[in-house]
């Protein structure tokens, strides 16, 4: 942005987020500090994560199937509590 022209308010910021399905970043002291994104790109991350958090819950239940589990007691035992 040019040194004569004033820094867009974060209304104007959000707009472009919502209205032009921008993607932006803001920064303070040279790091990124918030992203604002249209919602279907957010809708996006959200069943990205999701789907980890399903996968990751299914290979802890295969680990549990093939080495077993142990009790809630036997676990506190073992971390001495």
């Amino acid at each position: 942005m040019p040194k004569d022209e004033a820094p867009p308010t974060l209304t104007e910021l959000l707009d472009r987020a919502a209205a032009g399905k921008e993607r932006l970043t803001l920064t303070y002291q040279n790091q990124m500090f918030l992203a604002a994104v249209p919602m279907d790109d957010f809708d996006l991350i959200e069943e990205f994560e999701t789907s980890i958090d399903k996968k990751s819950v299914r290979e802890a239940l295969k680990e549990a199937e093939e080495k077993g589990t142990i009790s809630s007691e036997q676990l506190d035992k073992e971390l001495g509590w």
